[in-house]
């Protein structure tokens, strides 16, 4: 699906929040300041650290959805085959944004038979919820320990999984 962005569109979104949350949250900084002295990371394959990063992403995003007041606002994660291509992927965003790409492709499909296309008013319709994303994400982080003690974790995962590729 293209929209402003490409296809990483939704990863763009969903890495800016979680960019966001982490600067907002106090336990996610003091388990990043701890990462420095963890070197239990090196002693495992680049496979195992991403499994690691893999399970730490889905109990945060459990833990969100959990929390969350809008069905629109849950994360999921799908994987897929982009076209032309033989890796599968695997893409998590907001429920809405999944619904938008739904919609474009119904666009699409309809215009090929002459009816008109998406218009740039249907994407800037995008940026409330997005808001709200942020907002929902901030404030989840902000009034319950555990989805702040889930991105705190995803957050060593991540950096673990980065050290390890650096070192390769």
């Amino acid at each position: 699906m293209n929209y402003p962005g490409g296809n990483t569109f939704g990863a763009f979104i969903l890495g800016s929040l979680l960019s966001l949350a982490l600067a907002t949250t106090a336990a996610a900084q003091d388990e990043a300041a701890s990462a420095e002295s963890d070197s239990s990371w090196q002693d495992k394959s680049e496979r195992q650290l991403r499994r690691e990063m893999r399970d730490a992403e889905e109990e945060f995003f459990d833990s969100f959805n959990a929390v969350n007041s809008d069905d629109d606002l849950d994360i999921i994660c799908r994987t897929s085959t982009p076209l032309g291509s033989r890796k599968r992927e695997r893409r998590c965003q907001a429920k809405f944004l999944w619904d938008h790409e739904e919609q474009i492709a119904e666009n699409y499909a309809r215009r090929s038979g002459g009816a008109p296309g998406p218009t740039a008013a249907a994407t800037s319709a995008l940026q409330p919820k997005l808001d709200a994303l942020r907002s929902e994400m901030s404030t989840a982080m902000a009034e319950h320990a555990e989805v702040a003690e889930a991105f705190a974790a995803l957050s060593q995962a991540k950096q673990n999984y980065e050290r390890k590729m650096q070192e390769e």
